[in-house]
């Protein structure tokens, strides 16, 4: 037969007994080990799954407490539509609108910018705008992400870090 040993209120631990003198001899010189030894010796509680980790009150068995769901884990591939849910209204709207000579005029930081590099900033914008879906882990996201932040595109230092996290801004 299984008992349940219980101390402080809950269970610790169930052994199985045998239903003889050797098995109450057993129970005997453990007794005073613990606060009350349960037998699980009707269908119901064995039906419990009564088990370490349950509770022990006022003479019944009392299932631990449900843990709470983890978060739920953002996808890393997006539908085009879902992946402009990470993005504020203002930086859709610049990327939806990039005109690279009018940004040289007005931005500083891309006048430093190699002519590969002015190129490759404008290969990921037609990238982008020529995606499907897009994988916020892929290496080239990153880096597209990390430029439009790099050169500003983004509403604010953090930006990128949240966008590839997958964190919408709601």
């Amino acid at each position: 037969m299984n008992y349940a040993l219980i101390q402080n209120g809950m269970v610790t631990n169930i052994v199985v007994v045998a239903d003889n003198d050797d098995g109450a001899a057993y129970l005997a010189a453990i007794a005073p080990d613990h606060d009350h030894l349960e037998p699980l010796d009707t269908a119901h509680e064995q039906g419990l799954g009564v088990g370490p980790g349950w509770g022990w009150q006022d003479g019944a068995f009392v299932a631990p407490a449900a843990e709470a769901p983890p978060p739920p884990v953002p996808p890393t591939v997006y539908t085009k539509t879902d992946f402009r849910k990470l993005l504020t209204d203002g930086e859709n709207i610049l990327i939806d609108n990039f005109n690279f000579a009018e940004f040289v005029a007005e931005t500083p930081a891309i006048k430093n910018l190699t002519v590969a590099q002015r190129a490759g900033v404008r290969s990921a914008i037609a990238r982008y705008k020529d995606a499907i879906d897009i994988d916020r882990t892929d290496p080239t996201t990153v880096e597209f992400i990390g430029a439009l932040g790099a050169l500003g595109l983004l509403d604010g230092p953090g930006r990128a870090g949240q966008i590839l996290a997958g964190e919408s801004v709601d």
